[in-house]
């Protein structure tokens, strides 16, 4: 996944006299990104809801105007987010779509009113996308907490991204993993990371898996040393566990 923009950040300060009548919301950096959208694109959320929540609504997700709208789910833009613990831990989708009527998202076969459902910051999704390539926005708050802990069950699959608002190195001293490591991509934890581009613009996959050797990530086919792959700002990707144990992610802050 590309970014085709940059942070723009400001910092909006608390207490000075001279701002006495103007309206503070935050005392954090806020800022936004540029974000390309193919036909199908695989997305996580970065920021915090200004006000420091970590809990996104649907709705605040991304810019919605540049996506296409429709009269039902089949002629709109979806978004699709997936829920590792539905349909009794086998995992499922929860699938909205963009109501012409008036832009807002609606949950499929439950859209009698716009959807109120929330994503949690570093969690994935993916906007399917009709007509040519556009762009988004995202915006929020910068988070501040020093780290992030992301549990991916045993058995599931899970979408994921950075948890901060920049790339994520899949190894490197700010990101630490507990997972099942193994002695080939077959048997070990996996990430599947979406690149839109590739094949000709129809997309695929890069992958991973977690070697047991030294807890390093190694691309599939392509595995002589560590990777140094990113997972860039704005961009989803899979983690499959594959173990009889939960995994982690722990992020650490890395500004």
């Amino acid at each position: 996944m590309k970014k085709s923009g940059l942070i723009v950040a400001s910092l909006v300060l608390a207490g000075a006299a001279a701002m006495a009548q103007t309206p503070v919301y935050s005392v954090n950096t806020v800022g936004y990104q540029k974000l390309n959208v193919y036909t199908l694109t695989c997305f996580a959320a970065n920021w915090n809801q200004v006000g420091g929540s970590d809990a996104i609504p649907v709705q605040n997700l991304v810019d919605k105007a540049p996506l296409t709208g429709g009269g039902d789910f089949f002629s709109s833009d979806e978004l699709l987010v997936y829920v590792a613990s539905l349909n009794a831990g086998q995992g499922g989708y929860k699938a909205y779509y963009k109501w012409s009527g008036d832009g807002q998202w609606y949950e499929f076969l439950n859209d009698n009113s716009p959807t109120t459902d929330t994503v949690y910051r570093g969690q994935g999704f993916w906007i399917k996308h009709i007509g040519s390539q556009t762009n988004v926005v995202v915006a929020g708050e910068v988070p501040q907490d020093a780290t992030n802990v992301v549990v991916f069950g045993a058995g599931t699959l899970n979408q994921f991204g950075s948890a901060y608002t920049a790339d994520m190195p899949l190894n490197g001293s700010g990101v630490q993993w507990t997972g099942n490591g193994g002695p080939d991509f077959f048997g070990s934890d996996t990430i599947l990371a979406w690149q839109p581009t590739l094949n000709a613009g129809q997309g695929g996959y890069k992958a991973y898996y977690l070697w047991n050797s030294d807890g390093q990530w190694y691309e599939f086919l392509n595995d002589n040393s560590p990777t140094t792959d990113t997972l860039a700002m704005g961009a989803g990707a899979w983690y499959r566990n594959k173990g009889p144990s939960s995994s982690s992610l722990t992020q650490t802050r890395p500004y």
